[in-house]
Protein backbone atom coordinates (compact mmCIF):
# COMPACT_ATOMS: atom_id res chain seq x y z
CA UNK A 1 0.00 0.00 0.00
CA UNK A 2 1.34 3.41 -1.01
CA UNK A 3 2.57 5.29 2.09
CA UNK A 4 3.13 8.70 0.46
CA UNK A 5 1.38 11.66 2.02
CA UNK A 6 -2.06 12.30 0.58
CA UNK A 7 -2.44 15.98 1.51
CA UNK A 8 0.10 18.82 1.36
CA UNK A 9 0.72 20.19 4.84
CA UNK A 10 -0.49 23.72 4.10
CA UNK A 11 -3.85 22.49 2.80
CA UNK A 12 -4.12 20.01 5.68
CA UNK A 13 -3.86 22.79 8.27
CA UNK A 14 -6.44 24.94 6.50
CA UNK A 15 -8.84 21.99 6.24
CA UNK A 16 -8.23 21.12 9.90
CA UNK A 17 -9.14 24.64 10.99
CA UNK A 18 -12.35 24.58 8.96
CA UNK A 19 -13.40 21.17 10.32
CA UNK A 20 -12.70 22.27 13.90
CA UNK A 21 -15.01 25.22 13.35
CA UNK A 22 -17.72 22.96 11.94
CA UNK A 23 -17.65 20.30 14.70
CA UNK A 24 -17.07 22.71 17.59
CA UNK A 25 -20.74 22.99 18.53
CA UNK A 26 -21.33 19.22 18.48
CA UNK A 27 -18.24 18.56 20.60
CA UNK A 28 -19.19 21.24 23.12
CA UNK A 29 -22.73 19.90 23.49
CA UNK A 30 -22.07 16.17 23.38
CA UNK A 31 -18.43 15.64 24.35
CA UNK A 32 -17.55 18.63 26.50
CA UNK A 33 -14.74 19.53 24.12
CA UNK A 34 -12.30 17.74 21.86
CA UNK A 35 -13.11 19.42 18.52
CA UNK A 36 -9.43 19.45 17.56
CA UNK A 37 -9.11 15.72 18.25
CA UNK A 38 -12.23 14.89 16.25
CA UNK A 39 -11.12 17.03 13.30
CA UNK A 40 -7.70 15.37 13.37
CA UNK A 41 -9.39 11.94 13.19
CA UNK A 42 -11.36 13.00 10.13
CA UNK A 43 -8.12 14.07 8.42
CA UNK A 44 -5.95 11.20 9.66
CA UNK A 45 -4.21 9.37 6.84
CA UNK A 46 -3.12 6.67 9.30
CA UNK A 47 -6.75 6.01 10.24
CA UNK A 48 -7.78 5.85 6.58
CA UNK A 49 -5.01 3.36 5.82
CA UNK A 50 -6.03 1.21 8.81
CA UNK A 51 -9.57 1.06 7.42
CA UNK A 52 -8.29 0.17 3.97
CA UNK A 53 -6.13 -2.65 5.34
CA UNK A 54 -9.11 -3.98 7.28
CA UNK A 55 -11.29 -3.78 4.18
CA UNK A 56 -8.78 -5.69 2.07
CA UNK A 57 -8.74 -8.41 4.73
CA UNK A 58 -12.54 -8.56 4.83
CA UNK A 59 -13.00 -8.79 1.06
CA UNK A 60 -10.12 -11.23 0.67
CA UNK A 61 -8.09 -9.45 -1.98
CA UNK A 62 -6.19 -6.22 -2.74
CA UNK A 63 -8.36 -3.26 -3.71
CA UNK A 64 -6.14 -2.22 -6.61
CA UNK A 65 -8.13 -2.02 -9.81
CA UNK A 66 -11.45 -2.67 -8.10
CA UNK A 67 -14.50 -0.42 -8.11
CA UNK A 68 -15.45 0.71 -4.59
CA UNK A 69 -18.43 2.66 -3.28
CA UNK A 70 -18.29 4.28 0.15
CA UNK A 71 -21.68 5.06 1.69
CA UNK A 72 -21.22 8.11 3.89
CA UNK A 73 -17.96 9.65 2.68
CA UNK A 74 -17.91 12.56 5.11
CA UNK A 75 -14.97 14.81 4.35
CA UNK A 76 -13.58 12.31 1.84
CA UNK A 77 -10.33 11.15 3.44
CA UNK A 78 -11.06 7.42 3.11
CA UNK A 79 -12.14 7.99 -0.48
CA UNK A 80 -8.94 9.87 -1.26
CA UNK A 81 -6.79 7.25 0.47
CA UNK A 82 -8.50 4.44 -1.44
CA UNK A 83 -7.53 6.06 -4.73
CA UNK A 84 -4.07 7.27 -3.77
CA UNK A 85 -2.91 4.37 -1.57
CA UNK A 86 -4.51 1.31 -3.19
CA UNK A 87 -5.38 2.36 -6.73
CA UNK A 88 -9.06 1.53 -6.26
CA UNK A 89 -11.57 3.34 -8.44
CA UNK A 90 -13.45 4.70 -5.46
CA UNK A 91 -16.63 6.73 -5.36
CA UNK A 92 -18.73 7.95 -2.47
CA UNK A 93 -22.13 9.26 -1.52
CA UNK A 94 -22.93 11.76 1.18
CA UNK A 95 -26.41 13.12 1.90
CA UNK A 96 -25.42 16.70 2.65
CA UNK A 97 -24.50 19.03 5.47
CA UNK A 98 -24.87 18.14 9.16
CA UNK A 99 -22.83 18.40 12.36
CA UNK A 100 -19.95 16.54 10.75
CA UNK A 101 -19.91 17.34 7.05
CA UNK A 102 -19.36 20.36 4.83
CA UNK A 103 -19.57 19.85 1.08
CA UNK A 104 -17.14 22.66 0.38
CA UNK A 105 -14.52 21.19 2.73
CA UNK A 106 -14.91 17.72 1.18
CA UNK A 107 -14.45 19.15 -2.32
CA UNK A 108 -11.36 21.06 -1.22
CA UNK A 109 -9.87 17.96 0.40
CA UNK A 110 -10.29 15.93 -2.77
CA UNK A 111 -8.82 18.66 -4.95
CA UNK A 112 -5.87 18.97 -2.54
CA UNK A 113 -5.32 15.23 -2.99
CA UNK A 114 -5.36 15.69 -6.80
CA UNK A 115 -8.69 13.88 -7.12
CA UNK A 116 -11.67 15.32 -8.98
CA UNK A 117 -14.34 16.36 -6.50
CA UNK A 118 -17.12 14.74 -8.54
CA UNK A 119 -16.21 11.32 -7.11
CA UNK A 120 -18.53 12.22 -4.21
CA UNK A 121 -22.19 12.27 -5.21
CA UNK A 122 -24.61 14.01 -2.88
CA UNK A 123 -27.37 11.46 -2.37
CA UNK A 124 -28.91 9.27 0.33
CA UNK A 125 -27.92 5.68 1.05
CA UNK A 126 -31.58 4.66 0.87
CA UNK A 127 -31.63 5.60 -2.82
CA UNK A 128 -28.21 5.12 -4.40
CA UNK A 129 -27.92 6.83 -7.81
CA UNK A 130 -26.13 3.86 -9.39
CA UNK A 131 -27.23 0.95 -11.53
CA UNK A 132 -27.54 -2.59 -10.21
CA UNK A 133 -24.23 -4.43 -9.79
CA UNK A 134 -22.03 -1.37 -10.41
CA UNK A 135 -19.29 -2.01 -7.84
CA UNK A 136 -16.95 -4.78 -6.74
CA UNK A 137 -17.29 -3.68 -3.11
CA UNK A 138 -19.48 -1.40 -1.02
CA UNK A 139 -18.14 -0.04 2.27
CA UNK A 140 -19.56 2.10 5.06
CA UNK A 141 -18.13 2.95 8.47
CA UNK A 142 -20.04 4.48 11.40
CA UNK A 143 -22.87 5.64 9.17
CA UNK A 144 -25.64 3.05 9.42
CA UNK A 145 -26.67 4.22 12.90
CA UNK A 146 -27.31 7.73 11.48
CA UNK A 147 -29.34 7.02 8.34
CA UNK A 148 -33.11 7.33 8.02
CA UNK A 149 -33.70 3.62 7.21
CA UNK A 150 -30.78 1.24 7.91
CA UNK A 151 -32.52 -1.77 6.34
CA UNK A 152 -33.06 0.14 3.09
CA UNK A 153 -29.40 1.22 3.03
CA UNK A 154 -28.25 -2.39 3.41
CA UNK A 155 -30.56 -3.42 0.58
CA UNK A 156 -29.28 -0.62 -1.65
CA UNK A 157 -25.66 -1.53 -0.96
CA UNK A 158 -26.42 -5.15 -1.80
CA UNK A 159 -28.19 -4.11 -5.00
CA UNK A 160 -25.21 -2.02 -6.12
CA UNK A 161 -22.56 -4.72 -5.59
CA UNK A 162 -21.59 -7.20 -8.31
CA UNK A 163 -22.03 -10.97 -7.96
CA UNK A 164 -19.01 -12.27 -6.07
CA UNK A 165 -18.58 -8.87 -4.42
CA UNK A 166 -19.04 -7.97 -0.79
CA UNK A 167 -20.84 -5.30 1.21
CA UNK A 168 -19.14 -4.20 4.44
CA UNK A 169 -20.87 -2.11 7.12
CA UNK A 170 -19.01 -1.13 10.30
CA UNK A 171 -21.44 0.13 12.93
CA UNK A 172 -21.47 0.52 16.74
CA UNK A 173 -23.07 -2.36 18.61
CA UNK A 174 -25.52 -1.00 21.16
CA UNK A 175 -25.40 -4.21 23.17
CA UNK A 176 -21.84 -3.27 24.06
CA UNK A 177 -20.55 -1.05 26.83
CA UNK A 178 -19.25 2.00 24.98
CA UNK A 179 -20.98 4.91 23.22
CA UNK A 180 -18.49 6.49 20.84
CA UNK A 181 -20.41 9.60 19.85
CA UNK A 182 -20.62 10.81 23.44
CA UNK A 183 -17.47 8.89 24.42
CA UNK A 184 -19.17 7.45 27.48
CA UNK A 185 -19.55 4.02 29.07
CA UNK A 186 -22.86 2.50 28.01
CA UNK A 187 -25.28 -0.23 29.02
CA UNK A 188 -27.89 -1.80 26.69
CA UNK A 189 -30.64 -0.65 29.07
CA UNK A 190 -29.91 2.90 27.87
CA UNK A 191 -31.19 1.90 24.42
CA UNK A 192 -34.56 2.81 25.87
CA UNK A 193 -34.49 6.37 24.66
CA UNK A 194 -35.79 8.04 27.80
CA UNK A 195 -33.24 6.23 29.95
CA UNK A 196 -30.44 7.02 27.53
CA UNK A 197 -31.37 10.69 27.58
CA UNK A 198 -31.49 10.76 31.36
CA UNK A 199 -28.09 9.06 31.51
CA UNK A 200 -26.24 11.40 29.15
CA UNK A 201 -27.89 14.39 30.84
CA UNK A 202 -26.35 13.26 34.15
CA UNK A 203 -22.96 13.52 32.41
CA UNK A 204 -23.81 17.07 31.34
CA UNK A 205 -24.24 16.10 27.69
CA UNK A 206 -26.96 17.23 25.29
CA UNK A 207 -29.46 14.33 25.02
CA UNK A 208 -31.02 15.62 21.77
CA UNK A 209 -28.32 13.91 19.68
CA UNK A 210 -29.71 10.52 20.73
CA UNK A 211 -32.81 11.30 18.65
CA UNK A 212 -30.62 11.05 15.53
CA UNK A 213 -29.32 7.54 16.29
CA UNK A 214 -30.50 3.98 15.67
CA UNK A 215 -29.42 1.72 18.53
CA UNK A 216 -28.19 -1.06 16.24
CA UNK A 217 -27.82 -4.56 17.74
CA UNK A 218 -26.97 -7.99 16.29
CA UNK A 219 -30.62 -9.10 16.45
CA UNK A 220 -31.68 -6.04 14.45
CA UNK A 221 -29.04 -6.76 11.82
CA UNK A 222 -30.17 -10.39 11.50
CA UNK A 223 -33.73 -9.20 10.98
CA UNK A 224 -32.64 -6.81 8.23
CA UNK A 225 -30.56 -9.51 6.54
CA UNK A 226 -33.54 -11.88 6.51
CA UNK A 227 -35.21 -9.61 3.94
CA UNK A 228 -32.28 -9.63 1.50
CA UNK A 229 -32.54 -11.65 -1.73
CA UNK A 230 -31.70 -15.34 -1.45
CA UNK A 231 -28.33 -14.91 -3.19
CA UNK A 232 -26.63 -13.45 -0.14
CA UNK A 233 -24.16 -15.08 2.23
CA UNK A 234 -23.35 -13.70 5.66
CA UNK A 235 -19.57 -13.85 6.03
CA UNK A 236 -19.28 -12.35 9.51
CA UNK A 237 -20.79 -9.89 11.94
CA UNK A 238 -17.41 -9.20 13.52
CA UNK A 239 -17.42 -11.36 16.64
CA UNK A 240 -14.16 -13.13 15.82
CA UNK A 241 -12.55 -9.83 14.80
CA UNK A 242 -13.40 -8.32 18.18
CA UNK A 243 -11.95 -11.39 19.92
CA UNK A 244 -8.68 -11.04 18.01
CA UNK A 245 -8.44 -7.35 18.84
CA UNK A 246 -8.94 -8.05 22.52
CA UNK A 247 -6.19 -10.65 22.41
CA UNK A 248 -3.54 -8.56 20.66
CA UNK A 249 -4.82 -4.96 21.12
CA UNK A 250 -4.91 -4.58 17.33
CA UNK A 251 -7.24 -1.60 17.28
CA UNK A 252 -6.58 2.10 17.14
CA UNK A 253 -7.43 4.73 19.72
CA UNK A 254 -9.84 6.48 17.37
CA UNK A 255 -13.22 7.48 18.75
CA UNK A 256 -11.95 7.95 22.28
CA UNK A 257 -10.91 4.32 22.70
CA UNK A 258 -7.75 5.11 24.67
CA UNK A 259 -9.55 4.21 27.89
CA UNK A 260 -10.87 1.00 26.39
CA UNK A 261 -7.33 0.01 25.36
CA UNK A 262 -6.11 0.63 28.91
CA UNK A 263 -8.97 -1.44 30.36
CA UNK A 264 -8.21 -4.33 27.99
CA UNK A 265 -4.55 -4.11 28.93
CA UNK A 266 -5.49 -4.49 32.60
CA UNK A 267 -7.62 -7.56 31.78
CA UNK A 268 -4.66 -9.08 29.94
CA UNK A 269 -2.33 -8.51 32.87
CA UNK A 270 -4.84 -10.17 35.19
CA UNK A 271 -5.28 -13.09 32.79
CA UNK A 272 -8.96 -12.28 32.23
CA UNK A 273 -9.01 -11.48 28.54
CA UNK A 274 -10.39 -14.91 27.56
CA UNK A 275 -13.13 -14.58 30.16
CA UNK A 276 -14.01 -11.16 28.75
CA UNK A 277 -14.11 -12.54 25.19
CA UNK A 278 -16.48 -15.34 26.20
CA UNK A 279 -18.70 -12.94 28.15
CA UNK A 280 -18.93 -10.53 25.22
CA UNK A 281 -19.84 -13.45 22.95
CA UNK A 282 -22.59 -14.72 25.25
CA UNK A 283 -24.03 -11.21 25.65
CA UNK A 284 -23.53 -10.38 21.95
CA UNK A 285 -21.69 -7.33 23.22
CA UNK A 286 -18.71 -7.45 20.84
CA UNK A 287 -18.09 -4.13 19.12
CA UNK A 288 -18.13 -2.78 16.56
CA UNK A 289 -20.47 -4.83 14.44
CA UNK A 290 -18.57 -5.57 11.24
CA UNK A 291 -21.20 -6.83 8.85
CA UNK A 292 -19.80 -8.54 5.76
CA UNK A 293 -22.28 -9.88 3.21
CA UNK A 294 -21.31 -11.52 -0.07
CA UNK A 295 -23.52 -11.52 -3.15
CA UNK A 296 -23.24 -15.06 -4.43
CA UNK A 297 -23.09 -15.77 -8.13
CA UNK A 298 -26.28 -17.07 -9.80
Amino acid sequence: MNRESILPETERQELLNDIVEQVQDFCTRCRKGGAEDLAAEFLSEERAREHLQMLETLVGRPLKGSSLLEIGSGYGMFLAAARRCTGAESFGIEPGVDDYVSRSVARRLLRAANIRDTVIVYAEGENLPFRDESFDFVYSSNVLEHVRDPEAVIHEGFRAVKPGGRVVFVVPNYRSFWEGHYRLPWLPIFNRLWLGKAYVTLWGRDPAFLDTLHFVTPSMVRKWLSTLPANHRLVTMGEEICAKRLKDLSFGSWGGLDGVRRAVGVLQRWGLSQVAIKLLSVLEAYTPLILVVEKTCP
